[in-house]
């Protein structure tokens, strides 16, 4: 479901509308994931939380997407990611990264930020468990969806509050969600994509009859309502 309640500007309506049809759309063959990957994870938790077809496995691709698969044992400290071997070296650094940047650091397959999840799990260890984290991601989506009315302002809200980095961040999602086989790219939503231009603020707008800040959110606390690295 795609929901605009204002909209104005030179991005208004029909480029939302782009963009909402270009994440929904589906056409081709979908890329089964490997062994290992958290595509897998992320295919199952789909149906599961009403989230659209390769969505989530798309999400997961941007997040930590390596060799084509997404990585479960990745730390991002500092800005920079780090794809470990083992999850015994991921612990690691990740024991090491809280200990130099504090909760400026996000992990696992879905990139969870601790800056405003750590809260939600027990410990680091259950944060970088595969299954733990991609289905927290997903129920954090879903919150989002509630909460802003749209898949396309669910995952813009997902990676950052900033304009800007939201809609390429959507842009990568939707071209990776292309690339796996769950839907086409039209010409203008590729043009669209390549000028990166930021939707106007008025557009991320809550359910009609729903009140910001309603919806369950899995990430009490957080504030600005985003996983929050594209600041």
């Amino acid at each position: 479901m795609c929901r605009l309640v204002r909209h104005g500007g030179r991005w208004g309506r029909g480029f939302f509308l782009l963009l909402c049809a270009a994440l929904l759309g589906l056409g081709l063959t979908a890329r089964p994931a490997q062994a290992g990957d958290c595509r897998s994870l992320a295919a199952v938790a789909e149906p599961e939380f009403g989230i659209p077809e390769g969505l989530l496995q798309a999400m997961a691709m941007v997040e930590t997407g390596i060799y084509g698969m997404a990585w479960p044992w990745t730390i991002n400290a500092g800005g920079k990611p780090y794809y470990m071997l083992t999850e015994a070296d991921a612990q690691e650094l990740a024991r090491r990264a809280v200990a130099v940047y504090g909760d400026q650091v996000a992990m696992g397959c879905m990139q969870i930020y601790l800056r405003w999840h750590a809260q939600e799990f027990h410990d680091l260890q259950e944060i970088l468990q595969p299954a733990a984290n991609v289905r927290y991601a997903a129920a954090y989506l879903v919150s989002l969806h509630q909460r802003y009315g749209s898949w396309v302002s669910a995952v813009q809200h997902y990676h950052a509050s900033d304009p800007t980095a939201q809609l390429i961040y959507l842009c990568k999602v939707i071209r990776t969600r292309a690339s796996l086989g769950f839907q086409t790219v039209s010409l203008d939503t590729a043009r669209a994509c390549a000028g990166a231009a930021p939707i106007p603020g008025a557009m991320v707008t809550a359910t009609p009859g729903l009140p910001a800040g309603a919806a369950p959110d899995p990430a009490s606390g957080n504030q600005q309502g985003e996983n929050g690295r594209g600041q």
